[in-house]
């Protein structure tokens, strides 16, 4: 077997890699939300629930789906059995029964499916309004915050920066904190 010559690329260390000592070190749950209020987490903790309410619902709708099912499979089979007897005058009192059950079950499911909807569509609008308010209002925060920092660096300092780059910086910034 002869050996391959070494590649020249394992030896080509990128220009812009960061090496681990550069990283910033990572920050705790609660440092997240240091430049909260506490109005905030009390409006971030109601978005928690209202988004744990409107995920309970697709649980809620596949129970009721299946109670459906069975209404319909319920109503069949008695549809069966009328057909098997077609004679009986009790066949057809059990089918005329069945079908006012089927009836009136189906559509107690059918509002309780749009009732469910109607609550996960109020829930998703309240823990999406709720969520990005204090997203907004605390990246508002932080860009005023770095802003301030960087007003109060040392003339030399914007020598080394281009021109509108401590701008764009606040603002991608900000909004990679924002989005999460």
């Amino acid at each position: 077997m002869s050996q391959s010559p070494p590649n020249e690329k394992d030896d080509v260390v990128p220009v812009n890699s960061k090496s681990a000592a550069d990283a910033p070190p990572p920050v705790s749950f609660t440092q997240l939300f240091r430049y909260t209020t506490s109005l905030e987490l009390f409006l971030d903790a109601i978005g928690i629930v209202a988004a744990a309410a409107a995920g309970a619902a697709q649980p809620l709708m596949s129970l009721l789906f299946g109670s459906l099912t069975q209404r319909f499979v319920s109503f069949g089979y008695t549809q069966a059995q009328y057909v098997q007897n077609v004679n009986n005058a009790t066949a057809l009192q059990e089918l005329q029964e069945a079908a006012a059950n089927f009836r009136s079950g189906a559509a107690l499911d059918a509002s309780y499916l749009v009732y469910i909807g109607i609550g996960t569509l109020a829930c998703t609008f309240i823990y999406m309004i709720i969520w990005i308010y204090t997203g907004e209002v605390n990246a508002k925060r932080i860009r005023e915050k770095y802003l301030q920092a960087v007003l109060r660096q040392d003339i030399a300092y914007f020598d080394t920066v281009g021109a509108g780059e401590v701008a764009t910086r606040i603002q991608t910034d900000t909004h990679l904190v924002q989005q999460g």
